[in-house]
């Protein structure tokens, strides 16, 4: 879970905050991820962007502070989590026609970690719905339902590996030979002029499906502002005809 910490500097002196800081680092407990800070340029506040399971472990680092610092604490997501559990009530109608506003309470589930498994595990194991593309023993190839054009695929390995830090050797052979596969399936199937390999690691990175992953996205040219805006959850039966033509495009 993220959250961003408000430090207002008691006194609005931030001598002591950073004597301390210098002297003894962050004191984060165990646990407790540092992911992003900013400071107000007359030096009375900071915002912090921290990461961490167990929110008791914040109240351990504010306690060590607590004496030159003023806290608030506010759970967050990143904007891309919230247009994913957004997204399902604005194809539904608007607050114009009937439908209440949505809230932050309404986006605060995550569409890749809602429950106890992440969204990867969950197709893996038949949770969710997925159009497959690929499916052997060790990987699985499915169309991502948040795409930044259409037939973006994610290419994932059965095991739970959260991270290309975590990925065995023996694995790494297959994903990329399944990710090649689709690669040119897509040039057959949807007649892309070029295709993107990409994989993000850590949230600093943009990462936020935390099981391995590897982006297959076709492009076109042209595509420059769909593919770098916000993307949009497509239904399911897009999905599934995106899928039935690269299964039919891959090399036997």
């Amino acid at each position: 879970m993220l959250y961003m910490i408000v430090e207002h500097f008691r006194d609005g002196d931030p001598l002591p905050v950073y004597r301390r800081f210098q002297e003894q680092g962050r004191m984060a407990p165990d646990g407790l991820r540092y992911v992003a800070s900013w400071v107000t340029d007359d030096l009375r506040r900071c915002f912090q962007i921290m990461e961490c399971d167990d929110p008791t472990l914040l109240t351990q680092w504010t306690a060590r502070w607590e004496d030159v610092i003023e806290f608030e604490i506010v759970p967050v997501i990143t904007s891309a989590e919230a247009v994913a559990a957004v997204a399902p009530r604005l194809t539904r109608g608007s607050a114009g026609s009937g439908e209440s506003r949505v809230t932050m309470a309404d986006a605060k589930p995550n569409f890749w970690h809602s429950g106890e498994q992440c969204w990867a595990c969950r197709v893996l194991t038949g949770g969710s719905p997925a159009s497959i593309v690929v499916d052997d023993d060790q990987v699985l190839a499915v169309i991502n339902p948040l795409p930044l054009n259409p037939g973006h695929t994610l290419v994932l390995p059965r095991q739970h590996i959260k991270n290309v830090y975590e990925m065995p050797d023996e694995l790494a052979g297959p994903i990329l030979s399944t990710a090649t596969r689709v690669a040119r399936a897509m040039k057959r199937a949807l007649r892309a002029d070029g295709v993107t390999l990409r994989q993000n690691n850590d949230r600093a990175s943009d990462q936020h499906l935390f099981h391995f992953h590897l982006h297959v996205i076709p492009r076109f040219v042209g595509d420059g502002d769909r593919f770098n805006s916000e993307p949009k959850l497509t239904s399911q039966d897009e999905q599934d005809g995106l899928a039935a033509r690269l299964r039919a495009a891959l090399d036997p």
